[in-house]
């Protein structure tokens, strides 16, 4: 019901501070048991977290996934975290670059659900947009079969090292909340697509079991996409 039935151990959340920082720690996840109920204390460790430890960045469960099954959340979230540092460093430089080519116009990102969101929160959620390349190629589909007056589709998106495939019916994107990247469980709304180790430039190879291979290694460019124009 989300009661609480003890109260927030913060010289706990301090200990265990003190030792991430020593341990060299940059980003942190927070989860919960029952968080989705009651987010109160995952904030507080956050606040505590901001306070004394402000150069750890910090992802709690609440904000990024507040929904039922620990497991899915947690993982979520962790991905969240490992994820946030790099995320951040580029798009600072991406800002800095804008910034300096006098960019006046509004930035926004590619999210997972095939909409759209200001820097700013995707530096927060940098998991919303973990598969924005291959989204795009699915609304990108859907605009062409517009303009073709097809409803009925197969998108087929050839990359480098992957190929990404959808399903739009009556011109309708389906939508799942239940993904998974590299093998993880995400617990995010996301356009619903399968990805295959099939790209442009996939090295097929022979495992340790002598089975036959495609992927995820790429020859690179050449040959490749033909929007490299290389081969």
């Amino acid at each position: 019901k989300g009661e609480i039935l003890e109260p927030l151990d913060e010289a706990g959340v301090i200990n265990a501070g003190k030792k991430l920082v020593k341990e060299g720690v940059q980003s942190v996840a927070i989860v919960f048991l029952h968080s989705y109920m009651n987010p109160v204390h995952e904030i507080r460790v956050k606040e505590i977290f901001e306070k004394y430890f402000p150069d750890i960045l910090v992802s709690a469960s609440c904000e990024i996934s507040p929904e039922i099954r620990e497991y899915e959340r947690a993982s979520t979230t962790a991905l969240n975290a490992f994820a946030q540092p790099t995320m951040l460093a580029h798009i600072n430089r991406l800002e800095e670059k804008l910034g300096k080519l006098g960019m006046q116009s509004n930035q926004l990102m590619m999210q997972s659900n095939g909409g759209l969101s200001d820097f700013q929160s995707i530096k927060k959620a940098p998991i919303m947009s973990s598969s924005s390349g291959p989204i795009a190629g699915v609304l990108a589909g859907r605009f062409i079969g517009n303009s073709v007056k097809s409803n009925n589709l197969i998108t087929f998106d050839v990359g480098g090292t992957s190929t990404d495939i959808s399903i739009i019916k009556d011109n309708k994107i389906n939508i799942t909340f239940k993904s998974e990247l590299e093998h993880h469980p995400i617990q995010i709304p996301m356009v619903d697509h399968s990805t295959i180790g099939a790209g442009g430039g996939s090295i097929v190879w022979i495992d340790s079991g002598q089975g036959l291979r495609v992927g995820p290694k790429s020859a690179g460019a050449q040959p490749g996409p033909v929007c490299y124009d290389m081969g």
